[in-house]
C-alpha cells in the first residue's frame, strides 16, 4: 500500500486570516507568511494524521482487500477506482460498484451491497483510488486555534537557535491538547 498526495485543493485558513492573527499589513511578507501557514498546517496534519487542507490522494495496492482503508480522515469524496485487470488493461469502476463507510475514521470503501471487488492482474499497485479527503476552510475552530498559534510561533521566532540563551516554541507544547479529540490512533 502506498498513499500520495496529489494536490492541494485548498487551505484551511486563507492567508488574509492568517495575517490578522500576526497583525501584519501590507503584502510584503505574504510569500514568507504563506510559508509559514504550510508548514503550520503540515504539522497539524502530522501530528493528528488527517487531512486538514482540502487534499487530493491517490491510495495504491496491489489487489482488491476486503474493504479499502483510505487514510487521512474526514473523506469528502471517492472520484474514481481503478485497477489493472487481468488482460493489463486499466478499467474505472462505476461510482455504482462501491460504497464509502465514511461514519468511520478512517473512511473504508466497500464493495456495493451483494457485489465483490473485481479480480486484478498480479502487479503492483493494480489497484488506484483517488479521493479527496480534509476540512479546507470547514476547519474546526479547535484545529485553525493551533494552526494558528503555531505559525504566531514560527513567525516571531525566524531562527532555530538563539546563541546566549535557550529559546524554545513552547506555546504549541501547552497547546497541544487542542488537537486530541482530531488525533487519528492506529490500532
Amino acid at each position: 500500500m502506498s498513499i500520495r498526495r496529489i494536490a492541494t485543493l485548498q487551505q484551511p485558513i486563507p492567508l488574509e486570516a492568517a495575517k490578522l492573527h500576526l497583525r501584519v499589513d501590507g503584502d510584503a511578507e505574504d510569500a514568507d507568511i504563506a510559508l509559514k501557514l504550510a508548514a503550520a498546517v503540515a504539522a497539524a496534519e502530522h501530528e493528528t494524521g488527517r487531512s486538514i487542507a482540502r487534499t487530493r490522494w491517490e491510495l495504491r495496492l496491489d489487489a482488491f482487500p476486503r474493504e479499502i482503508r483510505l487514510p487521512r480522515p474526514p473523506l469528502a469524496e471517492v472520484e474514481s477506482v481503478e485497477y489493472i485487470n487481468a488482460d493489463r488493461q486499466l478499467v474505472t469502476l462505476a461510482p455504482e460498484a462501491y460504497v464509502p463507510d465514511d461514519a468511520s475514521e478512517p473512511a473504508w470503501l466497500l464493495p456495493a451491497f451483494g457485489g465483490a471487488w473485481p479480480d486484478t492482474a498480479r502487479a503492483a499497485n493494480a489497484v488506484r483510488v483517488r479521493y479527496v479527503a480534509g476540512y479546507g476552510e470547514a476547519c474546526p475552530p479547535n484545529l485553525a486555534a493551533w494552526i494558528l498559534i503555531r505559525l504566531g510561533d514560527m513567525y516571531r521566532q525566524r531562527e532555530s537557535i538563539n546563541i546566549g540563551g535557550s529559546q524554545r516554541m513552547d506555546s504549541v507544547a501547552y497547546h497541544d491538547r487542542l488537537l486530541d479529540e482530531y488525533r487519528i490512533w492506529s490500532a
